[in-house]
């Protein structure tokens, strides 16, 4: 897979809010698998107002990984704020945006890199496909909550024939996601149906693609308890134009 060398190939956002756990490993597993591909990519990590070590972390390998940018700020925005912050910063002819804590290996991508160079402007990683494997599952309550979520996504926003709208294992043609972006107004978790209700909107090609998925029991994401806000934002999403 040769780029143009006048274009950086794959830029990967990477969200982390008190990831200090966590983060230093990620990094490494990006650049244990990254490293031994042709095409050239750029790591961008977005600190959204870690209380915690995550910051320390990341300088730390950036010492040794000049291709790590660090976008810190203080107030915790919520991750649909650092994912746009990230996104409106790349370079690359993709964008791939992924959740801390590898649920999905990195080998994954050329799944989707595949399904971009099919002719679609969007691959979307998928837990729901009858390909997909997974190998952790999660707990019955959050299984519950996320069926719940995506019935209440078809039935009031009408994001019909996606089946997996909130897997963090995403990529984008990358003057798409830029587009797409730049428009985003939802600061939270459900920033990802923002995004694809703006694309079908505006035209852009979506396609789901099967992995393996391991559940990362150590989420922010606290179903119950995040409810109202959740059903905010669907509203909101709902009669928002982009």
């Amino acid at each position: 897979m040769e780029t143009n060398n006048n274009q950086l190939y794959l830029s990967i956002i990477v969200p982390a809010y008190n990831e200090e756990k966590k983060i230093g490993k990620d990094l490494e597993m990006i650049y244990g698998y990254f490293n031994t591909q042709k095409y050239t990519f750029e790591v961008i990590v977005v600190n959204d107002g870690s209380k915690d070590n995550t910051v320390q972390k990341v300088e730390e390998f950036k010492k040794n990984n000049p291709n790590v940018k660090l976008i810190s700020y203080q107030l915790n925005q919520g991750k649909g704020h650092a994912v746009k912050t990230g996104v409106l910063e790349s370079k690359g002819k993709y964008v791939f945006f992924v959740d801390a804590g590898y649920c999905v290996p990195f080998k994954e991508i050329e799944k989707g890199i595949n399904t971009l160079n099919e002719g679609n402007h969007i691959a979307l990683g998928s837990r729901h496909l009858k390909e997909s494997n997974i190998v952790v599952k999660q707990p019955y309550y959050r299984t519950l909550a996320g069926r719940i979520f995506n019935k209440i996504v078809k039935i009031f926003i009408g994001l019909h024939g996606i089946k997996d709208t909130q897997c963090g294992f995403k990529l984008f043609e990358g003057s798409c996601a830029r587009d797409l972006f730049k428009r985003q107004k939802i600061k939270g978790f459900t920033f990802d149906t923002e995004i694809l209700v703006y694309a079908k909107k505006l035209g852009y090609k979506i396609k789901e693609f099967p992995v393996q998925w391991a559940c990362d029991m150590d989420t922010k994401l606290k179903p119950w308890s995040h409810t109202l806000k959740i059903i905010m934002e669907i509203i909101k999403i709902r009669f928002s134009k982009p």
